[in-house]
């Protein structure tokens, strides 16, 4: 398992979108109580999820939030705001399959190696920034978005962000990827 040590969210890949070709992703994805995902639109892809063990609200679009629990399912619709929470005292664990692939495992892959490093030494918080900032500028659009600020307001500070860090790290030598042993830096 992976873990996103900031939210101490953790998930693992189930099927890569290598093996489906690109035509999904598909995770399995846990987090500890009152963890949540706010609310957001992938506006190129579906995310549908089936609860493994614990309890799930979610909530797609304007509508009320729906509680999942084990064996039952729910869709966020490309292009469609939703989000979702663990409404129980322990860990909610569910599958989630997203349609199209796209750059989500890259993302959340390499996004994830970056933030445990970066939870395990905050002392090189500009190193880790520079990390991030290449990963986003080579993966383009993450085709995740928050519901708010407007989505050309984030897009806006995302250009930014990565237009001025992206070539200093990659001046330093940081790829994408997480360095293995053997890579620089």
């Amino acid at each position: 398992m992976i873990e996103i040590p900031i939210i101490r969210h953790r998930f693992r890949i189930l099927q890569s979108a290598r093996q489906t070709g690109g035509e999904s992703l598909r995770l399995e994805w846990c987090a500890p109580p009152h963890g949540r995902a706010p609310e957001h639109v992938h506006p190129r892809q579906e995310a549908q999820l089936q609860v493994i063990s614990g309890t799930l609200g979610f909530r797609v679009g304007s509508g009320r939030e729906q509680t999942l629990s084990v064996g039952r399912s729910a869709i966020g619709p490309a292009a469609v705001p939703h989000a979702w929470r663990n409404l129980g005292d322990g860990d909610v664990c569910f599958q989630v399959e997203f349609r199209p692939a796209l750059n989500t495992e890259t993302l959340l892959v390499a996004g994830g190696e970056i933030a445990r490093d970066w939870g395990a030494d905050k002392s090189a918080t500009p190193k880790y920034l520079l990390r991030l900032a290449v990963l986003l500028r080579e993966v383009g659009d993450p085709n995740l978005y928050l519901t708010r600020p407007p989505v050309a307001v984030q897009r806006f500070f995302l250009a930014a962000f990565t237009g001025i860090l992206a070539p200093i790290g990659r001046l330093l030598g940081y790829e994408a990827h997480h360095p293995r042993d053997g890579d620089s830096p």
